[in-house]
């Protein structure tokens, strides 16, 4: 074999590793960012489905939260718009109420840029992701009902009780009245108010009047309350007129037919000794489902669905949105 002719082989195999080489480095270098890219996709897409969950169950637009999130999250519009759907009407870009109204469906779809993969004659992917998320079923409301009025009607669900504004009493109280209204930003350890604690929006400092419009924005949704872990004292909220509370209740679009959590206490509303202060407190001993049945002008009245629920993880699972399987049937 001439010299030549081995120069022209070595030449065909250097380029036949080097076209290896060029494949195996896109394979790498574009696949582990093709892998990245659909990652971030689904992250992003999966806060956006909880972003418009959240939204509408406080009765807000979730489109706008869906496409708010996303752009947040620097997701180009052409993943989302215009919204698509396969043959079986199931959302490819876009999003959309799942047929149970319980949750959403929601899709990205669009093309992925490749670098080396290129040198191959390819330059781009399709990358598509979706996701299914459920709303929140209920809310918290900082509204505490006494255990007898949940015990009697749990066993005759046909009884209505004042749960909240006039006629909200409790069995045992000194001091101020008790309208139903509580604070759940504050807590407490004990009667006498001991290792208190305050979660933001709510300080120290707050007056009267801000406490009462906290109330309020709690009732809307409009300001941020944890999650009270049932055996806390928190305090009830006093000087508060019962049409303020009821009008809240309305504007945040509560309406009969509508069903809420609720805190329990045993009845009694306990007042600090004198040295400690003046915040008259209860102690949270269950959650109830409660349906409502009245919306007067002073007075909001529920019926009683569920009692007692004693695990905060369900209470947790009853007012938060999450990511499910595509195919959940639960």
């Amino acid at each position: 074999m001439s010299p030549s002719s081995k120069r022209g082989q070595v030449l065909v195999l250097f380029t036949a590793i080097l076209v290896l080489f060029l494949a195996f480095a896109a394979l790498v270098l574009d696949g582990g960012i093709y892998m990245y890219r659909w990652q971030k996709l689904q992250v992003d897409l999966d806060a956006a489905c909880v972003a418009a969950a959240i939204s509408e169950s406080s009765s807000k637009d979730q489109y706008a939260a869906f496409v708010s999130s996303l752009q947040s999250n620097d997701v180009p519009p052409i993943f989302y718009e215009p919204y698509e759907t396969d043959a079986g009407g199931l959302v490819i870009r876009g999003i959309q109420r799942t047929q149970d109204a319980k949750g959403f469906l929601a899709g990205l779809q669009g093309s992925h840029d490749l670098y080396l993969a290129q040198f191959m004659g390819i330059y781009d992917a399709d990358i598509a992701v979706r996701t299914r998320c459920l709303a929140p079923q209920v809310s918290v409301l900082p509204i505490a009902v006494q255990e007898p009025w949940v015990t009697a009607g749990i066993k005759d669900k046909s009884l209505e009780f004042p749960i909240l504004g006039q006629g909200a009493e409790a069995v045992h109280a000194r001091g101020s009245d008790f309208a139903g209204a509580v604070i759940p930003q504050v807590w407490y350890s004990d009667m006498n108010c001991s290792d208190k604690q305050i979660f933001l929006p709510a300080l120290e400092t707050n007056a009267p009047n801000v406490l009462k419009d906290l109330v309020r924005d709690t009732i809307m949704d409009e300001s941020g309350s944890p999650l009270v872990p049932i055996g806390q004292r928190i305090p009830q909220i006093g000087g508060v007129s019962n049409h303020f509370l009821v009008k809240a209740m309305r504007q945040a679009g509560y309406e009969v037919g509508d069903q809420i959590l609720v805190m329990v206490y045993n009845g009694t509303i306990d007042h600090p000794e004198p040295k400690y202060g003046n915040w008259e407190n209860l102690e949270v001993i269950y959650y109830a489902l409660a349906e409502i049945t009245q919306v007067e002008a002073n007075t909001v009245w529920t019926a009683f669905v569920e009692a007692p629920i004693t695990s905060i993880e369900t209470v947790r699972r009853l007012t938060t949105s999450r990511t499910i399987p595509w195919d959940w049937d639960g």
